[in-house]
């Protein structure tokens, strides 16, 4: 891994380790099982064998990002493409409902970057759908975003959810705020997006449900917690 340093009004700083200013590169081997298949938030750069049944699996991913955004999966997964830089990791008991529900993947990236005005920059766009006990329904990653598996049901009804991962691709993950203080930076405005594309992808009534629920969502915090 690399850091670099910034100036702000003519000094120089060096980003600190696990705040979103500090944007590296990153790159690893991982050794597992033969069984196994292992996945990195990056692109695979060699499988070797190592000994004893174990492999020696290495990733480089060469766009600098907010350290946060590394993560690493193995286990007993297919690969299922989706389109020409699109896909995802399935156990193999899941890959049949998924590629359902993932079938319009490579059109709604392609909307989105169509609305954002700026190319993927990613390579890849993979989701790798995880166990049912994963807490959150989807959390994105550079090339490798994750979807829990209750969220993969069979009819595109949850497509949706998705989507909002892959606008952090963008809001989130390529353009970040500096600090964690202002992470709504990032959720607020990718929140914008999202429901933008929503209107392109699908129509413009599903996008005002989206917002309408939203403001409602966001009048109850207020009065639960407190302008």
């Amino acid at each position: 891994m690399y850091t670099y340093s910034y100036m702000i009004n003519g000094r120089s700083f060096a980003p600190q380790q696990d705040t979103p200013a500090n944007r590296i590169t990153w790159g690893g081997c991982i050794t597992d099982m033969d069984t196994n298949t292992v996945i990195m938030s990056g692109n695979m750069t060699g499988q070797y064998f190592a000994a004893y049944g174990l492999y020696k699996n290495c990733f480089y991913n060469s766009v600098p990002a907010p350290n946060y955004l590394m993560n690493v999966v193995s286990g007993i997964l297919e690969y299922t493409s989706t389109g020409y830089n699109t896909g995802f990791w399935a156990e193999p008991s899941i890959v049949g409902v998924a590629a359902t529900d993932f079938d319009n993947l490579q059109a709604l990236l392609d909307t989105t970057e169509n609305w954002v005005q700026t190319a993927y920059i990613w390579g890849n766009y993979t989701i790798v759908v995880m166990p049912p006990a994963f807490p959150e329904s989807g959390m994105s990653n550079p090339m490798l975003s994750y979807a829990s598996a209750t969220t993969i049901i069979g009819d595109k009804s949850l497509e949706y959810v998705q989507l909002r991962n892959l606008v952090q691709s963008w809001i989130g993950n390529q353009v970040t705020n500096q600090n964690w203080a202002d992470l709504w930076l990032n959720e607020g405005i990718a929140t914008f997006v999202y429901r933008s594309v929503i209107g392109q992808a699908y129509n413009i009534e599903w996008a005002e449900c989206q917002a309408f629920s939203g403001n409602i969502s966001l009048s109850q915090q207020t009065n639960a917690y407190g302008l």
